[in-house]
């Protein structure tokens, strides 16, 4: 198991390289913390594997699923809380993202100038179909929240969603439950 986890996150780290000068060219920390993350994991899973380490494996396995659902939540808050400045925006649209077992999720798109700069961007929240529809009308404007430093940042509101707590509890499961089996408590 800690050699499939191990190659797991090696490809997961790959991937992140690979896309680092696309996806994350306006965060090259994020891209850099995901590398560290996702390598360090894979040496764990691979190592424990070939020596036999229960604890390097547990390593892989459930710390890293530990810190990934924690992180999540601290992710949230920090794109939340980094976008401070009010402006006015235009509703577009929605971007579909279609999840597990037919489910999908609805990210709204705004239309926004800050600084004399005009952007066309979706926010960091996604909703129903339902609630999405219930809250934006296309082509009406809208209070937004953006970040300063990043203009391209956005949320339609300050506020983290309580699935992100859930996910951060699961989290702390998986903590748990490793410190358990390593200490063997």
């Amino acid at each position: 198991m800690g050699l499939v986890i191990g190659l797991l996150w090696g490809i997961c780290a790959a991937l992140c390289i690979w896309k680092a000068d696309k996806k994350y060219s306006t965060d090259k920390k994020k891209a850099t913390v995901l590398i560290v993350f996702f390598s360090v994991f894979s040496v764990c899973g691979i190592a424990g594997h070939f020596t036999g380490s229960e604890a390097l494996v547990m390593a892989s396995v459930m710390l890293s699923s530990s810190i990934l659902c924690m992180g999540l939540l601290v992710y949230a808050w920090y794109q939340v809380l980094g976008c401070k400045t009010s402006v006015p925006a235009v509703y577009l649209r929605y971007n579909t993202y279609s999840g597990g077992k037919g489910t999908r999720s609805y990210a709204p798109v705004f239309r926004y100038r800050y600084m004399g700069q005009e952007y066309e961007r979706q926010t960091y929240e996604s909703y129903s179909l339902r609630k999405i529809n219930k809250l934006f009308r296309p082509g009406e404007e809208y209070r937004i929240f953006i970040n300063e430093e990043s203009p391209e940042n956005c949320v339609s509101k300050r506020k983290v969603s309580f699935s992100y707590y859930i996910i951060f509890c699961l989290g702390v499961v998986f903590l748990l439950m490793y410190v358990i089996m390593i200490f063997d408590i």
